[in-house]
C-alpha cells in the first residue's frame, strides 16, 4: 500500500535507535483495545512500544525511556 511504501522510503533510520536497533514508540491512551491495536502495527513494522494508561504513567514513561515517538489520546481525562 501507500503507506508502508512511504513508510520504506522514510526507514527508521531517521529516528535515534534504541537497543536492538528498534525505534521506540510511547503509546499514551485509556482504552486498552486501542493501544494494543497501536502496539501491534509498531512491533509489526519492526518499532518496539510502550504503553501508558493515562497521562501521569505516560509522562514518567517520556522521561525515563525517553522514546523516539508519542502517540497521545488527546481526550485523555487526566
Amino acid at each position: 500500500t501507500w503507506k508502508r511504501a512511504a513508510r520504506l522510503r522514510l526507514g527508521w533510520r531517521d529516528f535515534r535507535l534504541h537497543p536492538m536497533n528498534r525505534p521506540l514508540i510511547l503509546v499514551i491512551d485509556d482504552e486498552t483495545p486501542i493501544r494494543s491495536i497501536v502496539r501491534a502495527a509498531v512491533e509489526s513494522d519492526g518499532g518496539s512500544a510502550l504503553e501508558a494508561a493515562n497521562g501521569q504513567t505516560g509522562r514518567e514513561l517520556a522521561q525515563r525511556q525517553r522514546p523516539d515517538l508519542v502517540v497521545l489520546d488527546l481526550g485523555l481525562p487526566d
